[in-house]
């Protein structure tokens, strides 16, 4: 009971800072959509759920204000309609599948566990061989501070890039064996290379990884201690994003641009620039909306898969997004379907792909399975930074390596029946 109190009043306070800071009145739409999907979150008995992550762009949302930073652009309201739809869309998919399996399938997780050793070792062997690969042919980033970016952008070798989410899911697989070599070994490793390769996308999949692998394998503590290592990971974003900016920039420093108008002058870098990163993807997806008159009729959203097949040179695009202002250069999620489709794909793809990210996360509750927990963390994942880019098509890995992590599976199944 406290803990809902609690939310609650967090909740109000957000209202009321609405209210003083004069919020559009959509906002209160975008503001009621948010606390449903936190009040269905808290519904969900394990904490990492949909609702959660999908939140996070509702509150993006909310906290979008275009008088704090000259990065931001003001929203008209027809492009925020268009927004409202492409969020009910995804929102509908989600619930569409939540309510139709709680019918048929009940909440339950398996009492057995099978040996996963060699399948660690195996996932060990194939998520290193991108960073050998790497190591040796531009040596190690962050040592390599003369041509860093030129160093990073090289490093993963083509067409074995993908082999990269095979590392994070040891971690799942070190937990659900209870066996703590496993799980120092896999923490280890992967904080170490998300380190030295100072990416910030591979410190966000390590710490999604563990967190999950904790939550659902690790020793039951208290909600209130789950609450604690939760909010501590949240709170510590912003010196994260803010440590990993001056590291790989630090020579063509740009850190005042970002400090430019009155409201955000007293704010430092570490909260500033996190908060650009959160809200900015809107500003690029509204002026590519604004701009953009010729679609491409799926370029943008079968990339992954043109990508994967080496198959680039196939691609044309009739039109191009369209940066607000430099150096904020993501744009959010339903800007690649409305340059292949218009309106339509912003109604309907987000919905699917709520489907899809709904049915991986009940197929991961319901049973130990590291595959099915790993299928549904690597769209969990994009599906948490959709404010920010579009990870199922512009970097193309979620359904990919979720493909992978079943043909693999797949195949360990087969070995254990025989």
């Amino acid at each position: 009971m406290f803990k809902f109190l609690r939310i609650y009043v967090i909740l109000s306070l957000l209202l009321f800072a609405m209210v003083i800071a004069g919020a559009p009145g959509i906002h209160y739409i975008f503001y009621i959509l948010f606390v449903y999907c936190i009040n269905m979150g808290l519904k969900e008995k394990f904490p990492l759920n949909p609702y959660y992550i999908f939140a996070a762009s509702l509150f993006s949302l909310i906290i979008y204000n275009s008088k704090i930073s000259v990065f931001l652009i003001d929203i008209p309201i027809e492009v925020y309609i268009l927004i409202f739809m492409g969020i009910s869309s995804f929102l509908f998919g989600m619930i569409l599948v939540d309510k139709t399996l709680k019918k048929t399938e009940p909440y339950k997780k398996t009492k057995g566990k099978s040996s996963y050793k060699k399948m660690f070792w195996i996932f060990l062997f194939l998520g290193l061989i991108p960073h050998i690969i790497g190591f040796l042919k531009v040596g190690i980033p962050i040592l390599n501070q003369i041509n860093f970016i030129k160093t990073t952008d090289s490093y993963l070798p083509q067409g074995l890039s993908y082999f990269i989410f095979f590392l994070p899911l040891t971690i799942i697989i070190g937990f659900a064996n209870k066996n703590k070599r496993f799980i120092l070994l896999s923490i280890f490793l992967n904080g170490f290379l998300s380190i030295v390769r100072v990416a910030k996308f591979d410190i966000l999949i390590f710490a999604t990884f563990l967190i999950f692998s904790y939550l659902k394998y690790g020793k039951k503590k208290s909600e209130n201690k789950k609450q604690v290592m939760l909010m501590s990971t949240f709170l510590s974003i912003p010196f994260i994003f803010d440590w990993f900016y001056n590291l790989r920039f630090k020579e063509n420093s740009v850190s005042s641009q970002f400090l430019l108008t009155d409201i955000s002058s007293s704010l430092s870098n570490a909260i500033s620039l996190p908060y650009l990163y959160f809200t900015s993807g809107w500003s690029n997806l509204t002026q590519t909306i604004l701009t953009v008159s010729e679609f491409n009729y799926g370029s943008y959203t079968l990339y992954p898969f043109i990508s994967a097949l080496q198959l680039d040179d196939l691609i044309s695009y009739s039109s191009e997004k369209v940066i607000y202002k430099h150096p904020f250069n993501t744009w959010a999620f339903f800007t690649d379907y409305y340059m292949d489709f218009g309106i339509f794909g912003i109604i309907i793809i987000p919905f699917f792909i709520g489907l899809i990210v709904f049915y991986s996360y009940r197929k991961s509750i319901m049973a130990a399975n590291p595959i099915k927990d790993g299928q549904f963390l690597i769209l969990a994942i994009p599906t948490l930074l959709l404010f920010f880019s579009n990870h199922f098509t512009s970097v193309g890995y979620p359904f990919i390596v979720y493909i992978l992590y079943g043909i693999l599976g797949f195949l360990f199944s087969m070995r254990i029946k025989r």
